[in-house]
């Protein structure tokens, strides 16, 4: 066997394999072997098939599977040994790939096109600048936070009249043309009703300063207009939804108005847990304050990294075999379509070059991570998680049951650790160059990202 690579230039090369009989001809005869031991024909013993008839019957077949198999080891053997660092996977030189006669050649001919990776030169030091965005808590965001919470942990009352955003129950019963109730007309019973939900005014003006006893008659089909919630509200099927024309009678049974939690020592705790010791407001406002610098900071960092990688990759001037790696993507996923790839290559571009810079970033630098690291970056995302939905009284074995379950997933674990990985790539990169530090305001921050959607 014969391998040679052919440097086209310095991100493209070309892969040339010459396979002598003496190559593949024992492998060959094994798999035949082995064949002619289970072969069960017609007119002879298990076994005792001759071998000149295997020959006729598979050979062909068995000779391009052992030499396919011998080609694709001896490439990626060939690769590793000479350090040959690629992109993707090699492709088949569709222009300089010989015809190949199975049942006729002896000897073959295989030329594959090869991406290369290209060599990076990435000196870290204090002359690269990046933006890093402070985010400045107003007493807005204070306030904010507090009126989720009131919100959040507010409760219905009992009122006597209707009003514009009440919730009501009542009964519910199917009219006739005369606005008699319907035999055998749909009825329901205690069924909740939100006003706000309504998405005729004239039909929500029929309940507002109504009272409880009172009926209303009103036409579902047009206060509502979609087919799944009447079919919830009437108790009845989406099919049949689609027949209803009648008028119904809403007879109201209750009214209930939210009320929002006032600001007190039960808010606090209901917030911050049982045990929680906050006795007044300023120490309430506080400890949001604290949660909301979680949150600035996550978002904040959140955008370094944004501002890092694009800085990197300006720094870098990586090229990368863009045709070749076109031509791969086809050829990995055939359910794409060549101007999906080029749609989407751009972000598969930077995304792929990020990685680049990063490999080798970990590999300069010796960065690796530990069980241990895995398993508290998965703790602190999960916590991340909580806060995310406003769950903060949550225990540690809650916790450790979270992380223990996502860590058990193979994927998960894989992607916790190449997480935790480009974290130790961020947190070099942040000592090592200087970060142009900038106060904003939350708003402002925001308004970094709109403009960029709005210039692609």
């Amino acid at each position: 066997m014969i391998i040679t690579k052919e440097n086209v230039d310095k991100l493209n090369a070309l892969l040339r394999i010459h396979i002598e009989q003496t190559d593949y001809e024992n492998k060959v005869d094994e798999a035949l072997r082995n064949y002619k031991k289970k072969a069960a024909i017609k007119g002879f013993r298990p076994g005792m098939v001759p071998i000149g008839m295997i020959k006729k019957m598979i050979g062909s077949q068995v000779l391009a599977e052992e030499v396919n198999k011998l080609v694709n080891e001896s490439v990626f053997d060939y690769l590793k040994k000479e350090n040959i660092r690629i992109i993707g996977e090699p492709l088949f030189n569709e222009k300089e790939q010989p015809s190949i006669n199975w049942d006729a050649q002896k000897e073959f001919d295989f030329v594959f096109d090869l991406g290369l990776t290209p060599e990076l030169n990435i000196e870290l030091s204090k002359k690269i600048k990046i933006p890093f965005y402070r985010i400045e808590i107003e007493e807005k965001n204070t306030n904010d936070y507090i009126e989720e919470y009131c919100r959040q942990f507010g409760r219905f009352k009992n009122v006597d009249e209707v009003a514009p955003d009440d919730m009501i129950r009542g009964n519910i019963r199917e009219l006739d043309a005369n606005r008699h109730p319907l035999e055998g007309g749909i009825t329901t019973q205690n069924t909740p009703l939100v006003l706000s939900g309504l998405k005729n005014e004239e039909s929500k003006q029929l309940f507002i300063n109504r009272k409880p006893g009172d009926a209303v008659v009103v036409d579902f089909r047009k206060a509502i207009d979609s087919d799944t919630e009447l079919a919830a509200l009437l108790a009845i099927s989406k099919e049949k939804v689609t027949t209803i024309t009648s008028l119904f009678e809403f007879t109201i049974t209750e009214v209930l108005r939210y009320e929002k939690a006032e600001v007190n020592e039960e808010l606090y705790k209901k917030v911050f847990g049982p045990d929680s010791t906050i006795s007044n407001e300023k120490e309430f406002r506080d400890k949001i304050n604290e949660q909301i610098a979680l949150r600035f900071e996550a978002e904040s960092n959140f955008r370094f990294v944004f501002d890092v990688k694009n800085v990197m990759l300006e720094k870098s001037g990586i090229n990368l075999p863009v045709e070749f790696l076109k031509r791969w993507l086809l050829r990995v996923n055939d359910k794409i379509t060549s101007e999906q790839v080029e749609k989407d290559f751009p972000l598969f571009e930077k995304d792929l070059k990020w990685q680049l810079i990063k490999n080798h970033l970990i590999a300069q630098n010796n960065i690796s991570v530990s069980e241990e690291e895995v398993k508290d970056y998965a703790r602190q995302f999960t916590i991340a998680q909580f806060r995310q939905y406003n769950i903060s009284n949550f225990s540690d074995d809650q916790l450790d049951y979270f992380v223990q379950n996502t860590l058990s997933r193979e994927e998960d674990h894989k992607k916790m650790t190449e997480r935790k990985l480009e974290e130790k790539v961020i947190d070099l990169i942040k000592q090592q160059v200087t970060l142009n530090e900038k106060s904003i305001s939350q708003e402002d921050f925001r308004k970094l990202f709109e403009s960029e959607k709005s210039d692609k």
